[in-house]
């Protein structure tokens, strides 16, 4: 490296250093703001000292996502509205590069976990061209690869999905990131469930559980934990589900996950269920999708909705039907959902007020509700 290069270099270092020191203690007093008030005060930031407010807005935005998904989101609005406006002296300017895909990534795990599909698609493929082609930026390309398989995979595109997974598993491990490695193994995993493909899938998760705890990854660790429970559950061994259940739900309690322990705690209804305590069992599920409702993840909400009915059928409790069924209509209907989805529940809603609904119909519902994921508009029909 030449004199010159080397010295711009160490100036541009001394000014990260020092924009990111006083946005620190700017960040606490900014995030106490009210909505309107933290508006104005990051439209009043001057430009050159805009990039590190904006950095830690994102990582706000990241905390929330397990916590108040719809807040996140609009951090990320606030922070893409800002974007462009950012300037930093000459050498400085990959930081606004990765600004810019972090914004994007941000954006694609808060639309991710609304059920927005479709926007967070366009989301993480915004956050790919921000970062072009540029062999520095591959563990972030990577990373948008893996949460783009998530997207492919809500919106029941599998093949894509495993391809992107499998891509981006090939860049961390050549990379030696053993801990992204681990998450999307992970993932690839949970795709293997979902096939029913339980065996393979839970040789995944028991391995991706073991190096979670070598290296100390406890978020990793929590996930498959959760994990192995349900596979556990399908092979049944219940006291191995309850031992992992509860790792989980520790887990994510210290790190804070609260949407996450609700999956948790979806299991634990499974095997109050398997065991005869239906009422335990519904009290339970009913709980998770309150929990759900409030952090606006509607379409888990209904999900869980239909695992009540679905219990209830199998245990034979028909005369609880045209209640739940009409619950199910009032309830999405106060969450905002569209009609053509109220539609579902309400042919439920009909079979069950004469006690013909069937399993079969349940299940029809059921897909229709995942097929929301990618096609809002979708109609039933009955």
């Amino acid at each position: 490296m030449l004199p010159n290069e080397l010295a711009q270099l160490e100036s541009v270092l001394d000014w990260r250093t020092e924009t990111r020191q006083r946005a620190a203690e700017r960040a606490t007093a900014l995030l106490s703001l009210a909505d309107n008030d933290l508006s104005a005060a990051i439209r009043d930031t001057p430009d050159e000292k805009l990039l590190s407010v904006l950095e830690y807005l994102l990582d706000a935005a990241h905390r929330e996502l397990d916590r108040e998904p719809r807040r996140a989101r609009w951090y990320t609005e606030l922070v893409l509205a800002h974007v462009d406006r950012v300037r930093v002296p000459a050498g400085a300017e990959p930081f606004i590069e990765l600004l810019h895909a972090q914004a994007w990534t941000e954006r694609a795990n808060a639309l991710h976990i609304t059920g927005e599909l479709d926007e967070a698609l366009i989301a993480t493929q915004r956050g790919i061209g921000a970062l072009g082609a540029n062999p520095a930026y591959a563990l972030e390309r990577a990373d948008l690869e893996l949460l783009e398989a998530h997207v492919h995979h809500d919106q029941g595109d599998r093949d894509t999905a495993l391809t992107r997974i499998r891509a981006s598993v090939a860049q961390f491990q050549a990379h030696g990131d053993i801990r992204r490695a681990l998450r999307a193994r992970t993932t690839e995993a949970g795709l293997l469930y979902e096939l029913r493909r339980y065996g393979e899938a839970e040789q995944i998760f028991l391995a991706m559980y073991e190096e979670a705890e070598r290296t100390h990854d406890a978020e990793t660790r929590a996930r498959n934990a959760n994990n192995l429970g349900h596979c556990a559950i399908q092979r049944g061994d219940e006291a191995a589900a309850r031992a992992y259940f509860t790792a989980a739900m520790i887990g994510f309690d210290a790190l804070r996950m609260e949407a996450e322990r609700q999956r948790a705690l979806w299991g634990f209804a499974r095997i109050l269920a398997k065991n005869g305590q239906v009422p335990e069992a519904i009290a339970q599920l009913n709980a998770v999708q309150a929990e759900f409702l409030d952090r606006d993840i509607v379409l888990d909400a209904a999900l869980v909705s239909l695992a009540i009915v679905e219990l209830l059928l199998t245990v034979d409790r028909v005369a609880l039907l045209p209640s739940v069924c009409a619950d199910l209509v009032t309830t999405f209907a106060n969450a905002g959902m569209k009609e053509n989805a109220l539609r579902a529940f309400a042919y439920l809603q009909e079979r069950a007020s004469t006690r013909a609904v069937t399993s079969d119909e349940v299940q029809r519902v059921r897909r229709f509700v995942h097929a929301l994921a990618d096609d809002p508009m979708a109609v039933f029909a009955a």
